[in-house]
């Protein structure tokens, strides 16, 4: 499975309806506006993050988009708290959302915590979390 496939069998195909072409699909999920919960305004996914695992997917905003998980904490929160408990054995895709929409091909899957690539507006950074592994508040050490 390609990294768009798996974007939108788990993500994307919840914001839009997929059109065949699966990276152009990526780019119209990642720069289309989606209703807001309880508002009756539309926002684009902008300054929160995103995980998407097989079968589900978290974000940080409140998008009106009921399969997708919501949550309310931080991203450094997030991505130690699914990092410290992830066990490589299937894949994740970690974003971050800015002002500008992140460009489709700036979306990677990461199958190892030694090249976790977070997914930006500016491209993705690289990080290995097992030299530096995340702390999470509360978690066993």
């Amino acid at each position: 499975m390609s990294t768009a496939e798996f974007f939108m069998d788990n993500f994307g195909r919840h914001f839009v309806k997929p059109s065949g072409d699966v990276w152009a699909d990526v780019g119209r999920v990642l720069s289309s506006s989606y209703p807001m919960k309880s508002k009756a305004s539309m926002s684009r996914m902008q300054s929160g993050w995103a995980i998407v695992r097989p079968g589900s997917a978290t974000l940080q905003l409140d998008l009106d988009i009921p399969v997708i998980l919501k949550s309310r904490m931080t991203r450094f929160e997030a991505f130690a708290s699914e990092l410290a408990t992830w066990d490589g054995a299937e894949p994740r895709i970690f974003m971050l959302f800015d002002k500008a929409p992140i460009p489709a091909n700036a979306i990677f899957v990461s199958v190892d915590k030694r090249l976790v690539r977070i997914c930006t507006k500016d491209g993705a950074k690289t990080e290995d979390w097992t030299i530096h592994p995340p702390t999470v508040k509360g978690a066993p050490k």
